[in-house]
């Protein structure tokens, strides 16, 4: 039985409660009585309608002949408007057997005495495949690749998901399609990584994975997912996404991702991305969301550190003026260069202020303080960090690299660190 305040496992069995229940809803305990405060609304609370792109299906109730009738004359009465309310229906996934019938033409009378050396018999093309003479459509190669590198739903359940609905596919299969489709999508990949070398600016991550039953390796080694996101061409046709499976952090296995890129490189502040910021023709940005994260940890600790609002509130003032700028350009109010030159100069004093400010109170706190190493932390990558300025495709944090499902390559306002400001004012 599990504890009642261990909170964290006991969402393992309660998560539809936790979930349904906004936060403050409840009073606290002993207090059961106390008055109603009015809440503000969190950023994407309230019922969501459904969206206006997906398709409706108009379905119409009426009255029969007999109900709709005059209870005193019997006359039908006269219909004067009607009622309408939406409902969500999601349609289960269901598995049908294309049959594709391919026409097949025999030779023309004439080809017994023209002496030409056209084909006897003609067949009608089939389907584009991109995997030949596999049994599964590319709609159905799809489906399985984006549950599980998508959506993270391994092979062995989706081998049982299926099965639910009628189709005997083991997980063997799924993976040798997914490995056959890896192959023919290599020139693909290829063009990718031309284009993500050729973007004029480049974020880079990388991320911890574990892989269970990797050849030669102990399953509780750590690997990593490598991430870079850049652009096609001049930025305008969206972001190119690159992943990378490596079995270490080495600074090597980013040089080896960018190749011969030259722009604008955005990273955090790990010292594997030191030395291509080095390199001739690469500009190294940092990463405001990684500077502002000590301090946020500061700010929700018991204390309430003072000292952590105060900066929080200065860097908060740089992701106000990114989204109230991207909105203006956005809709058109603003264009490339005059988006670039009234950023700069709206956030200069913003940042005066900010580094005036760690100067400040570098001295005050013990170094090896948690506010202390904040305060070093940012002081070290302050120069980097101030340079997202500088082209209109940077954004004040590496966060998109993260949240690289964005499909507006100008929308920054979206990034987790500006998600967690906007709860925290709340």
């Amino acid at each position: 039985r599990l504890a009642a305040d261990d909170g964290m496992q006991g969402r393992l069995f309660n998560e539809a409660e936790s979930d349904a229940q906004p936060e403050g809803d409840q009073p606290a305990d002993g207090d059961a009585q106390a008055a109603p405060t009015k809440k503000k609304k969190h950023p994407g609370s309230g019922r969501r309608r459904p969206a206006g792109t997906l398709e409706r299906v108009e379905i119409i109730h009426d009255l029969d002949a007999e109900d709709s009738a005059c209870p005193w004359c019997n006359s039908p009465r006269p219909k004067i408007g009607e009622e309408r309310t939406e409902e969500i229906e999601v349609i289960p996934a269901k598995v049908i057997v294309k049959v594709h019938v391919r026409a097949k033409h025999g030779p023309c009378v004439c080809d017994d005495f023209t002496g030409h050396d056209e084909k006897a018999v003609i067949t009608a093309p089939g389907p584009a495949r991109i995997a030949p003479g596999s049994l599964f459509s590319n709609n159905t190669a799809a489906f399985i690749i984006v549950n599980k590198f998508a959506d993270g739903l391994p092979f062995h359940r989706q081998e049982a998901v299926l099965g639910r609905i009628g189709l005997d596919m083991a997980r063997g299969t799924m993976a040798r399609l997914a490995i056959r489709v890896s192959n023919e999508l290599e020139p693909l990949f290829k063009c990718m990584l031309r284009d993500v070398r050729g973007s004029p600016i480049l974020g880079m991550d990388e991320t911890v994975l574990q892989v269970l039953r990797e050849i030669g390796r102990n399953p509780s080694s750590e690997s990593r997912m490598w991430v870079a996101r850049g652009f096609a061409g001049d930025g305008t046709l969206g972001p190119v996404i690159w992943f990378e499976y490596a079995d270490s952090r080495s600074g090597n296995v980013a040089e080896s991702i960018i190749g011969d890129f030259k722009g604008y490189l955005q990273t955090d502040g790990y010292s594997g991305y030191t030395r291509l910021g080095r390199r001739l023709g690469v500009e190294h940005v940092g990463c405001w969301a990684h500077i502002r994260r000590e301090f946020h940890r500061l700010y929700r600790s018991d204390e309430k550190s003072p000292l952590a609002r105060q900066i929080l509130r200065l860097i908060g003032r740089l992701y106000t003026i990114e989204r109230l700028l991207r909105a203006q350009l956005e809709n058109g109010t603003l264009d490339v260069n005059g988006f670039v030159e009234q950023r700069q100069a709206e956030t200069l004093p913003v940042l005066t202020a900010i580094l005036d400010w760690l100067h400040e109170h570098e001295p005050e706190v013990p170094p090896q303080s948690p506010m202390g190493k904040a305060i070093s932390y940012a002081l070290g990558q302050y120069r980097r960090a101030i340079r997202y300025v500088e082209h209109w495709l940077l954004t004040p944090d590496n966060n998109p690299v993260l949240c690289s499902g964005s499909r507006n390559p100008q929308d920054s306002g979206k990034s987790i660190a500006e998600y967690e400001m906007q709860r925290s004012a709340a």
